[in-house]
């Protein structure tokens, strides 16, 4: 009589155990990746894709519960139409095409800065490889947006960390690039990586935006003036740093 106790409490217990497997299967922290993300990058894959590649291949995008693919830019795919057009989710250009596509009607908007140069006047660019998505994903997904540039930053993190690694990795994924040749890139990369005034990759200053905008301006190059404001958010980008 007591082992047949033993044993109706013993399949009760596994069919517990069972069931709460399943719940956490069916939860945010069990399930399979969150979403699906698409990125349009400025140029074919180098070294400037790195970061983006370690993200990837090291699981920092899965971590996050997301499922990512990106698409080098062409003469024949632009990432600001693509972003723009619904076609990928973000894309990577500088912070003068997105002013400049602002201008013309197209509701972009910057969420982190990755290659940052110091500039002699406003009419230089100082933002080259920027992170840009729509005003609608920001305001209909911003979780989203937040996991992706996290785990992009991760990846940038580890590119910066340990440059001879992250380029093995890159080289593994894109053919006829050249190990020292896009390592020798990268390690000219990391200063501008780390430029910003806090030393944290993807930080943006609106000094920065401002005076940009204001040399377009000056220059006749918007269609139509806006708030400079508009164009970027340091939301995400200061969510992420503010946890750290």
């Amino acid at each position: 009589m007591k082992r047949r106790s033993f044993l109706i409490g013993l399949s009760v217990i596994v069919i517990l155990v069972a069931a709460a497997a399943g719940v956490y299967l069916m939860t945010d922290i069990g399930r399979a990746p969150l979403d699906t993300v698409s990125v349009c990058l400025t140029g074919p894959l180098d070294a400037r894709s790195t970061g983006i590649v370690l993200a990837q291949e090291e699981g920092f995008f899965r971590q996050n519960r997301l499922t990512v693919s990106f698409k080098p830019g062409s003469g024949r795919i632009d990432p600001v139409r693509s972003v723009a057009s619904g076609a990928d989710t973000f894309g990577i250009a500088s912070a003068g095409e997105i002013i400049v596509a602002r201008s013309r009607g197209l509701p972009l908007v910057a969420v982190a800065a990755f290659l940052q140069h110091p500039v002699e006047d406003q009419e230089d660019d100082a933002y080259t490889e920027v992170l840009f998505t729509t005003d609608k994903t920001v305001l209909e997904s911003a979780k989203l947006v937040e996991l992706f540039l996290s785990a992009l930053l991760r990846g940038w993190q580890e590119a910066v960390d340990h440059p001879e690694t992250a380029v093995s990795i890159l080289v593994s994924q894109a053919e006829g690039l050249d190990q020292e040749h896009e390592l020798a890139a990268l390690r000219a990369l990391i200063p501008s990586l780390t430029a910003a005034v806090n030393g944290r990759i993807g930080w943006m200053e609106s000094t920065q935006w401002e005076a940009l905008y204001q040399g377009l301006e000056a220059k006749g190059l918007l269609d139509d003036r806006f708030d400079p404001s508009e164009v970027y958010t340091t939301r995400f980008i200061e969510e992420i740093y503010g946890r750290d």
